[in-house]
């Protein structure tokens, strides 16, 4: 399923933000912890996240990619199912 459907399968709530809502100018606070995100590799194998771009192996083309942004280490961690693929440094600032 695209995340679209999984969330309407799973009658996820939107909500959507007031019209006067800005970004703020300064940076976010992160906590210590993870962060994930899945996204599709396509034939050009890149992972995309926040407008960064990473280079993947031949093995997660057409398939569903895990990443996990570790805050403390700055790392980008890959898993393919509950395999580890590979790592990136991850800049967070």
């Amino acid at each position: 399923m695209t995340p679209i459907q999984r969330m309407e399968y799973l009658q996820y709530p939107f909500t959507l933000l007031d019209k006067e809502f800005v970004l703020p100018k300064e940076r976010l606070p992160l906590n210590s912890g993870e962060i994930h995100v899945i996204r599709f590799i396509r034939s050009n194998l890149k992972f995309n996240i926040f407008g960064l771009s990473f280079s993947l192996p031949e093995e997660t083309q057409y398939e569903y990619i895990k990443g996990i942004i570790v805050t403390d280490e700055h790392r980008l961690k890959i898993f393919k199912d509950q395999e580890y693929i590979t790592e990136f440094q991850f800049p967070l600032y």
